[in-house]
């Protein structure tokens, strides 16, 4: 079993030091750790954030270093000693830092000039070492207006200053929006091609504050890959659960790749609550939605290794999981889930059935129990084609999370 490669990041600082790049740099470290790589973050300032990441404190490469900054102001006047004896003291720890690493990730710290000792000393070391370096460069001077001001503070042709318009042949530059993969190609002379586009991403269990077994369910369902609808019931047979699958099985036909999950047990006070379970179990298996349609019931928690329950605090998570609210019952007494979807922003497909209209009113899509499932299921389609916030919620879900970003563009930068 080949060992997979260790793991480096650089940057300024890291939680709990806030900013935009510490959060990348957190969760990406964490992926990785995550992954089973042996991962090590190296910073100016933070402290240990994660178990499985070892943190590395060299305090000259803080963008804030009182000696940084004092340098920095000296080679303005020609004057390079400190800066000289910084850059090699930094380079000298980084050297000892890295020794067991093989990919090192820095990011922006070779395009920014908040550290530029810490940038020379990178420029030095990097081609006199084997190591894949890969440069994660989110912002950079030379493209940001902010900075104009800056730049005209400093002779940027001159050395140190000049370095931020030299990429190094042999690195590795990734870029975080095609944005700025454009504006990075023009001002170092490259072809786009030669810069990676891997955007940021949201940690959506923590971002959406989800249990740990509604993200199992995520996981394991591949829910981020569906049109995911929630039917939050009981089985019984008031709820035409039937008529779900079946509305299932037209959008299935018509490329939706749909799930339904149906969150509660058979009725324990009924023997015949089993025998509609059953039923509805053969009906799937009849039309082939074994993958499709998901009873909660049926599901192991993972964590107690007993049958899954639905708590409130899980039932919350599916609704902001899911895309749609769909309840097919025939009869009903009030109709709360109406109420959680409206309160979770969810759209609503709900039967036209008192006492349901008295809830819903004109904000939720109605089904006529006589339609057929073909009609509903194209409306539903219709519906998501055209609504551009479930649109862009589907978009965040499918190609933003971590998760994905780690598994689809950030491990494969290993093997380049």
């Amino acid at each position: 079993m080949t060992q997979k490669p260790k793991i480096a990041f650089i940057h300024y600082s890291c939680p709990p030091v806030i900013g935009g790049v510490e959060f990348v740099l957190e969760a990406q470290a964490k992926l990785f750790a995550k992954g089973g790589y042996q991962t090590k973050v190296i910073v100016g300032k933070g402290k240990k954030f994660a178990p499985d990441v070892e943190v590395a404190v060299i305090p000259e490469i803080d963008s804030t270093y009182p000696l940084n900054q004092k340098a920095n102001e000296q080679i303005k006047r020609g004057d390079f000693k400190e800066f000289e004896r910084l850059k090699e003291k930094i380079e000298k720890s980084l050297r000892k830092e890295l020794k067991k690493s093989d990919v090192v990730i820095c990011h922006n710290v070779l395009s920014m000039p908040f550290n530029l000792a810490l940038l020379t000393a990178l420029h030095q070391l990097i081609p006199q070492t084997k190591k894949k370096f890969i440069a994660w460069v989110h912002d950079s001077p030379l493209i940001d207006p902010t900075y104009k001001d800056y730049l005209a503070s400093v002779p940027i042709k001159k050395y140190p200053w000049n370095l931020l318009k030299k990429p190094l042949p042999n690195v590795e530059y990734v870029t975080i929006s095609k944005l700025r993969q454009t504006q990075l190609a023009k001002i170092w002379g490259l072809k786009k091609e030669k810069i990676e586009v891997i955007p940021n991403g949201l940690n959506l269990s923590k971002f959406l504050d989800l249990s740990p077994q509604a993200v199992y369910l995520f996981n394991k369902l591949e829910l981020g890959e569906s049109l995911t609808i929630l039917f939050p019931a009981r089985v019984i047979k008031r709820k035409n659960v039937e008529f779900a699958i079946r509305i299932i099985k037209e959008l299935s036909k018509k490329g939706a790749s749909p799930k339904l999950i149906i969150t509660g047990p058979p009725d324990p006070h009924l023997k015949k609550g089993m025998n509609y379970f059953a039923l509805l179990e053969e009906l799937v298996k009849k039309l082939g939605l074994k993958k499709e349609v998901i009873f909660l019931h049926n599901v192991i928690d993972p964590f107690t290794k007993k049958r899954l329950k639905v708590g409130l605090k899980l039932l919350r998570d599916l609704y902001l999981l899911s895309d749609l609210l769909l309840v097919t019952s025939y009869q009903e007494g009030f109709g709360i889930p109406l109420l959680e979807a409206g309160l979770l922003r969810r759209p609503i497909f709900t039967s036209e059935i008192a006492p349901l209209p008295e809830i819903g009113g004109g904000e939720v899509n109605y089904l006529n129990l006589k339609e057929k499932p073909e009609e509903i299921a194209q409306r539903i389609v219709k519906f998501f084609n055209n609504d551009k916030t479930s649109l862009l919620f589907e978009k965040v879900i499918r190609q933003y999370s971590w998760e994905r970003i780690f598994k689809e563009k950030i491990e494969p930068l290993l093997d380049k």
